[in-house]
């Protein structure tokens, strides 16, 4: 029967199809599959490529490290001369000129061409710092300075008697009460000294062996040494009289501190002549002296400054007055005249001082005039003890003041029992 016009295929001829069909419907997978790889090979590979992906990240950035880690150079430029530092100011490195090559530029605490050395006189007899001076010495423009410090400045701490020339002492001496000095001193100025170089016999003895005696006017007044007044040759044992007092000494004075720097003034003078050896003066005193200045630094030193007449430097005391405070007497050091004198000739940092970088121990309130009358202080006279400067119309330079200091087994006043007198002994 034919529909639409087709015709109805039999049975037989759909089987006859399907069966004409079937090879082709069967071969295709059959090829498909045979051109697939195996499953453990497919893995193997991946994971050959999964190594070689993570050896060339690694490799990546090992190159990458290793061009940051490059120095890259820089413009050349004309280099600029390191610079350094004194009172606030810039200026040039030194000139060594005068020196051989194989000397280096001592070392600064403060990054300075100014050094400053700590000059300390000790009484190995009663173990007191009789002698605190400053010697400031300019690298560049070769100036010089010397600043004493009073042996009795009040000074603050918790000291049995506070007096600068206690501290060594307390500190039970050796290399502990020069460290201890050294860092009150510090404390007192505003800056670290550079060095420090002790006057004691050994010290003293080594070095007027190596210039001889020196030719020194001993003054009338203060009678605070065993030496006869006049002129006469200083050797060794005299030289440590003239820089140390008596037991019965108890005058606040900086007359004495200035005849300390005029001695040392004409020693220094007399070393510095010695230019044909300053090598090996300088090796000698390294051996024999207490200091931290090497053989290096001394010889540096003595090269820049051979020949140097240091009476002509500039030479004062810190300024100050004589205030009582607990039963006893002390220096008392003005800070507002003692920060320009600082900042001067002696500050190598690179700002100024303030009286706030100062610490220099005061009594409370003012004094106020006649106050030291009934124990000779008042009487019209001038309190203030000042700069001792050699010049005649200098007017802060006063009489000595007559005070007492106490023995090695006196406590502070307030601690003490009532003795009858009006002040403690002397040490």
């Amino acid at each position: 029967m034919k529909l639409f016009g087709n015709t109805k295929r039999s049975a037989p001829a759909k089987a006859a199809k399907r069966t004409a069909d079937a090879p082709l419907i069967k071969e295709q997978p059959q090829e498909i599959t045979e051109s697939r790889l195996q499953p453990h090979v497919r893995a193997i590979l991946l994971m050959l490529g999964a190594i070689c992906l993570f050896a060339g990240a690694v490799a990546m950035c090992f190159m990458l490290i290793s061009q940051s880690a490059e120095v890259n150079a820089l413009p050349q430029e004309d280099p600029k001369p390191i610079r350094f530092v004194a009172g606030g100011r810039s200026v040039l490195p030194p000139s060594t000129e005068d020196v051989p090559v194989e000397y280096e530029v001592p070392k600064s605490k403060n990054n300075s061409n100014r050094l400053n050395v700590l000059l300390i006189g000790i009484d190995e007899a009663t173990d007191l710092s009789n002698m605190l001076m400053l010697a400031s010495i300019d690298l560049n423009t070769k100036d010089v300075a010397l600043l004493s410090i009073p042996r009795e400045t009040y000074i603050s701490g918790n000291f049995k008697y506070p007096a600068a020339f206690n501290v060594y002492k307390e500190a039970e001496g050796g290399a502990f009460g020069i460290k201890s000095v050294v860092e009150k001193v510090k404390e007192m100025i505003g800056f670290q000294p550079d060095y420090y170089f002790v006057f004691n016999t050994a010290s003293l003895n080594g070095l007027l062996d190596l210039t001889g005696n020196i030719e020194f006017e001993v003054p009338e007044e203060p009678a605070y040494s065993n030496l006869a007044a006049g002129r006469q040759s200083v050797d060794g044992a005299k030289a440590i009289k003239l820089l140390n007092y008596r037991n019965d000494y108890y005058e606040i004075s900086t007359e004495p501190a200035r005849v300390q720097r005029m001695f040392l003034q004409k020693l220094l003078t007399k070393l510095l002549q010695d230019s044909e050896h300053i090598d090996e003066n300088a090796r000698a005193i390294a051996a024999f002296a207490d200091t931290d200045l090497s053989s290096n630094d001394l010889a540096f030193l003595g090269h820049l400054f051979q020949g140097l007449d240091m009476n002509g430097i500039y030479s004062r005391a810190l300024p100050g007055e004589v205030v009582e405070a607990g039963g006893a007497y002390f220096f008392q050091v003005d800070p507002n005249e003692a920060v320009v004198m600082l900042n001067e000739h002696f500050n190598p940092l690179d700002k100024e001082l303030t009286v706030f970088d100062l610490n220099f121990r005061q009594v409370a309130g003012d004094s106020g005039e006649g106050e030291y009358a009934a124990y000779g202080f008042g009487n019209g006279r001038n309190n203030t003890v000042g700069n001792d400067d050699d010049d005649e119309d200098e007017t802060q330079q006063t009489d000595a003041t007559e005070a007492t200091e106490p023995t090695e087994e006196t406590q502070p006043p307030e601690e003490t029992e009532d003795t009858g007198s009006e002040s403690p002994e002397t040490p």
